[in-house]
């Protein structure tokens, strides 16, 4: 359980330090969309289809540093969690926390890290859950069922933000 811990915060801060040397930009959601077995890759065609070759699913942590987003319509929209913290639970559970509060254990019988992300975008049951945003950046999670377009960003360097 101690491994799983060292690894998601070694992921946080590989992920942290390579976002301060770019910026990034939140776009939208995707026009098409998919539902939670429709994996990252499969997003992250659909940013593409949607906002050109740059495109790419956002993490939650992409649409927290992106700042306010682009007058885009009030739709749920997939996001790929960045996790931030875990713990075991008094029940053994191990409890995932998304930089933006959400948690793997809302009030799910059996909490887990595919709380939030669809056991790893690969399942589309109503019994798990993926993490979702508004454009106006509120999060909440939906069922893995639900069919909805991608959170899409756009990373762009340094230069290019300041232009």
């Amino acid at each position: 359980m101690l491994a799983i811990a060292q690894f998601v915060i070694a992921v946080t801060l590989l992920s942290t330090s390579l976002a301060s040397a770019q910026s990034l930009q939140y776009l939208g959601p995707s026009n098409g969309k998919g539902d939670g077995a429709t994996g990252i890759l499969g997003f992250n065609e659909l940013c593409r289809a949607t906002y050109g070759e740059r495109a790419r699913f956002c993490t939650s942590q992409d649409v927290v540093r992106s700042g306010s987003p682009p007058a885009v319509p009030n739709v749920p929209q997939w996001v790929m969690p960045t996790m931030i913290g875990s713990e075991i639970t008094s029940t053994e559970w191990i409890l995932v926390i998304d930089i933006t509060g959400q948690s793997s254990l809302p009030a799910h019988p059996k909490p887990g890290a595919g709380k939030l992300s669809c056991q790893g975008w690969s399942n589309p049951v109503d019994s798990l859950f993926g993490l979702t945003m508004t454009s106006t950046g509120s999060f909440s999670t939906r069922h893995c069922a639900s069919d909805l377009p991608a959170a899409c960003c756009k990373i762009t360097s340094g230069e290019e933000s300041r232009k």
